[in-house]
Order: C-alpha cells, then sequence, then structure tokens
C-alpha cells in the first residue's frame, strides 16, 4: 500500500529569516612565536527580508552592533585572541539565531618525517 502526501507552500509563508553571514577571513594560523591573531575581521550579512537584528560573539553577551530594519549590513571587527570565535547573527525581539559563522584560530604543527623502516630492517 503507497500512502501519497501533498502540501501546497505558499512562498509568502515561508520564514523569511533565512539569512548568510560571511567572515573575511575565516583563517588565522599562528606560528609556532605567535601566541595570539591579531587581525581585522570584515563581517557581511544578508537577509531576505528586513528585520531588527544584532551580531554576536557568542561568549560576549553584550552585541557587538544592531540594524534596524534592514536587509544587509557589514561590520570591521578587530580581533586578538588565541582561539576561535563564533559569530551570530539574532532577531532582536526574540533572540532567535539567524546565521552563524565561525573565525578559526589554528597553531602551525611541526612536520616530522616519519621513518618507512626500522633502522635494522634490511628489505
Amino acid at each position: 500500500m503507497t500512502l501519497l502526501l501533498s502540501i501546497q507552500v505558499d512562498a509568502n509563508a515561508l520564514p523569511p529569516e533565512k539569512g548568510s553571514l560571511q567572515l573575511t577571513p575565516k583563517l588565522c594560523v599562528l606560528s609556532r612565536k605567535e601566541t595570539l591573531c591579531d587581525s581585522q575581521i570584515d563581517i557581511q550579512w544578508a537577509l531576505e527580508q528586513p528585520l531588527l537584528l544584532c551580531l554576536f560573539e557568542k561568549d560576549i553577551p553584550s552585541p557587538l552592533m544592531c540594524w534596524q530594519k534592514q536587509q544587509q549590513g557589514q561590520l570591521q571587527y578587530q580581533v586578538n585572541t588565541d582561539h576561535s570565535l563564533t559569530f551570530q547573527l539574532r532577531k532582536q525581539q526574540d533572540d532567535t539565531l539567524l546565521a552563524s559563522e565561525i573565525y578559526k584560530v589554528i597553531r602551525e604543527q611541526a612536520q616530522y618525517r616519519q621513518r618507512r623502516r626500522k633502522p635494522w630492517n634490511f628489505f
């Protein structure tokens, strides 16, 4: 027995909260001598419909910046960190998460070659 379900969706009924959040650069590579990433991040966002929203850095309770009824925006944010940061775009009214992006901090690892054979193996 086969059961088919047909659902009609009105395009206007879809949630307007689809958004994008972009970071440039997205990555910081620390050399063995460096302890902190000191760089400027360009943050850009866009939504399908204008909303009241704020940009947060996940570990900080207060917003970095808020916008009133806009569909897109940008912010240049100076970071000085030794760990990865998560940026979040949220609605002001109910704190709903609309988009999230991670600025990754990685440390350069020393690369050592592994020997293929043990020194006593002749073949």
